[in-house]
């Protein structure tokens, strides 16, 4: 849900973003505000729920890869730290042997 460049279509925007609010389910309070007020669940009308199915089945795609990805630059990552440290370890012991004339 985006809002054009001028703004005006913000009130028609507006109650759609509150309904995705109240319907989204929140960890702190362990339900969705819609169903702490009125004590049960938001159902949706048969072609929104259609729409919400199809958009949540395309967004759960397979995670498995990233994870790869993800733990292949943490590696690349923590080697390059090593390599930063062992140059930063070195360098302090080239300064250490240079002494300064007071």
């Amino acid at each position: 849900m985006t809002v054009g460049e001028n703004r005006a279509s913000w009130s028609d925007k507006l109650d759609d973003a509150f309904w995705a609010f109240r319907t989204a389910y929140k960890t702190p309070i362990g339900c969705t505000p819609y169903k702490l007020v009125y004590g049960k669940a938001c159902h949706l009308p048969v072609e929104l729920e259609h729409k919400a199915y199809w958009a949540l089945k395309h967004a759960n795609f397979d995670l498995r890869p990233l994870a790869i990805i993800e733990s292949t630059q943490l590696m690349n990552l923590a080697s390059f730290v090593i390599k930063l440290m062992r140059i930063r370890k070195s360098t302090r012991r080239r300064q250490r042997s240079y002494t300064i004339p007071r």
